[in-house]
């Protein structure tokens, strides 16, 4: 695969760290601590690469405005103290992008206090030129907002980036911003058009500048 472009968007969650299993569990322990039943087939739609917002209003809505911020709070506490490892072959791969003078952005639905967590736990921030969490966007994922932000932050358009996403409301925020698009994870996601390449790993990918 060339590179051409010098700047790459990374989604967080499933893309950047292996936290697919992590954020399950943490909506589904959250949901039996209600009585809620959250189907496997309902997972991948509603609750990976959606906002915790969205997620909260599909499954519980019918529960109090108070009763739901109580169950995000055990979702989010969940979250963060969890040590999710990275991707294989992230950090070879984000070593490989700063020696060719790439420039790196993150858009994610997460919230500043869990990047915090996770860019100090595996010393990320040295990488990253441009951060966009769910806190700087009006719509999450599918909506592009996040995607042109950062494009915007790091002083381009969406057109002359790459973007790594793992899901398909990703694929789909970044093939309405006109970006080519890198699908990152072994499980079953269909894809859109502008998905160029799927990886299993960062090792797995063959890239050139």
């Amino acid at each position: 695969m060339l590179i051409k472009q010098k700047n790459v968007l990374f989604d967080m969650d499933g893309t950047l760290i292996d936290s697919r299993k992590t954020i399950e569990e943490a909506w589904l322990k959250a949901a039996q601590s209600v009585r809620v039943t959250i189907y496997a087939q309902d997972i991948e739609e509603h609750i990976h690469g959606r906002s915790g917002q969205y997620t909260l209003d599909h499954f519980f809505g019918h529960f109090s405005d108070n009763e739901k911020q109580a169950i995000k709070a055990k979702v989010d506490a969940y979250e963060e103290t969890a040590n999710t490892p990275l991707i294989e072959g992230a950090i070879e791969f984000l070593d490989k992008l700063k020696e060719n003078d790439v420039n790196i952005g993150l858009v994610t639905g997460s919230w500043p206090a869990r990047i915090e967590h996770v860019f100090e736990l595996h010393n990320l921030w040295p990488y990253f030129n441009a951060v966009i969490s769910r806190h700087d966007v009006k719509e999450g994922k599918p909506n592009p907002e996040g995607f042109k932000k950062c494009a915007s932050l790091l002083g381009t358009s969406t057109d002359n980036c790459l973007i790594f996403e793992d899901s398909f409301s990703g694929f789909l925020a970044a093939e309405a911003c006109g970006a080519p698009c890198v699908s990152v994870g072994d499980h079953n996601v269909s894809v859109t058009p502008n998905v160029v390449q799927n990886i299993t790993d960062y090792f797995s990918i063959e890239f050139k500048f």
